[in-house]
């Protein structure tokens, strides 16, 4: 959030009278506000990596072919399904700022979208996370919901082969 600020003031400084109307500070917000939307960690897991993104740290991490596909998720795994392999991770730490800090945790696992939306949805869930609402994307399954924490998640369930490419995202409480 720093960054972007710092950039703003920059920007401002370079025109000849900074935003003086309702208009323009609304509109200021709002830049910085998607600015800040598109630094969170969705999207940013990549197969195959561990990344880490914070004010000061930028990592990525190749995971040997190797090891690959050795992380499964029992029985009591509070996020993945069972079975599931984890394979990727991208964590996005933000400046302090409220709700920037946040991880994605991309996993396969073989069986259906369908039956993996179930999974999350179940009640048995909700000591850990509740999902509000589900909806379809093109082939895919989008779950929203809300962490132990009170953090948004987002979960989403694309079909691969005869199994499911998911994609889990965890926030910080706003």
């Amino acid at each position: 959030m720093r960054l972007v600020s710092i950039a703003a003031a920059a920007a401002l400084a370079g025109c000849d009278m900074p935003p003086s109307g309702e208009g323009e500070r609304r509109e200021a917000a709002n830049q910085m506000a998607a600015e800040r939307a598109r630094a969170g960690a969705e999207g940013k897991a990549e197969e195959g990596r561990i990344s880490i993104q914070t004010p000061g740290v930028d990592i990525a991490i190749n995971v040997p072919d190797s090891v690959r596909g050795r992380a499964h998720a029992n029985v009591r795994s509070e996020l993945l399904p069972p079975g599931s392999r984890a394979s990727g991770l991208h964590v996005q730490g933000s400046d302090g700022a409220a709700g920037g800090d946040s991880v994605e945790l991309r996993f396969a696992v073989d069986r259906p979208p369908a039956e993996i939306a179930a999974w999350y949805r179940d009640p048995a869930r909700a000591p850990n996370f509740t999902i509000a609402s589900a909806a379809r994307e093109g082939n895919a399954i989008v779950l929203a919901g809300t962490s132990r924490e009170g953090g948004p998640i987002h979960v989403r369930l694309m079909p691969r082969g005869s199994g499911t490419d998911g994609r889990l995202v965890s926030a910080d409480r706003d």
